[in-house]
C-alpha cells in the first residue's frame, strides 16, 4: 500500500497574475500544466502557472536545474516541484524534502501516468487499478517500459510521453478530483490537492 505525505500549502498572499513556478520532470508534465495554465486563463483566474521542464526526476538533476532557475530569479515563494513517487520507492536515497530543495514537492503516486487515469471514465480507472494492483504496481512501482505498455493497452493505445490522453477540460478535473478523494482507489496525487486548493475561479 502507498504511504502518502501528509501536505502543508503555505498560504501565499497573490495579487493577480502572480506567477507560479511549476517544475516539472518530464515533458508530459509540462504539457499537462501548459494546459491547466490554459483554462485558468480561460477563466480569469487571478492564478498564473508557468511550467518548466527540467528533464528528469534524480536529486542531482532536480537541485541543479532549480539551482540554475533560481540564480536568475531569486522569488521561488509558491513554487512547485512535479515528481513521481516511484523514483523514490526504487531508491530512498533519492528522497528530498521540500525544505531542503526550497520548493513545494506534490507527488503522483505512483507516476504521473496514474495521475492521468483519474482522469478518465469510471471503467477505464477500474481496469487500470486492477491491472496494476495485481502488478504489484503500488508497493513495487512498475518500470518505464511495463506501465507504459499498459497504459496503451487500457487507456490510451497511441500515447507518448509529452502529449495527454485527452484535452484538459473543467469536467475532466472534476473527475480527477473526485477520484483522487475516493478511498477505494490507490491511485493518489499530491497536485490533484493543490489543483482543488488553489485554482480559484474555474470550479
Amino acid at each position: 500500500m502507498a504511504v502518502y505525505h501528509i501536505l502543508i500549502f503555505e498560504v501565499i498572499m497573490l495579487t493577480p497574475r502572480s506567477p507560479i513556478i511549476i517544475f516539472c520532470e518530464g515533458k508530459t508534465e509540462f504539457t499537462y500544466v501548459q494546459n491547466l495554465a490554459r483554462l485558468l486563463r480561460e477563466y480569469n483566474s487571478s492564478i498564473q502557472l508557468i511550467p518548466k521542464d527540467i528533464g528528469g526526476g534524480t536529486v542531482i538533476n532536480i537541485r541543479k536545474k532549480i539551482k540554475e532557475y533560481r540564480k536568475n530569479n531569486k522569488k521561488l515563494e509558491g513554487s512547485l516541484l512535479l515528481r513521481d513517487y516511484d523514483v523514490v520507492l526504487w531508491d530512498r536515497h533519492e528522497e528530498i524534502t521540500s525544505i531542503q530543495l526550497g520548493v513545494n514537492i506534490l507527488y503522483s503516486y505512483q507516476n504521473f501516468e496514474d495521475f492521468l487515469v483519474l482522469h478518465m471514465p469510471d471503467n477505464i480507472v477500474r481496469e487500470w487499478v486492477t491491472s496494476t494492483t495485481q502488478a504489484g504496481h503500488f508497493s513495487k512501482p512498475l518500470h518505464a517500459e511495463d506501465y507504459l505498455n499498459l497504459f496503451r493497452q487500457i487507456v490510451c493505445p497511441n500515447y507518448k510521453k509529452g502529449e495527454l490522453p485527452f484535452e484538459l477540460t473543467v469536467d475532466l478535473l472534476n473527475k480527477m478530483l473526485a477520484n483522487n478523494n475516493d478511498e477505494k482507489l490507490s491511485i493518489h496525487s499530491d497536485f490533484a490537492i493543490w489543483i482543488k486548493e488553489n485554482c480559484v475561479g474555474i470550479f
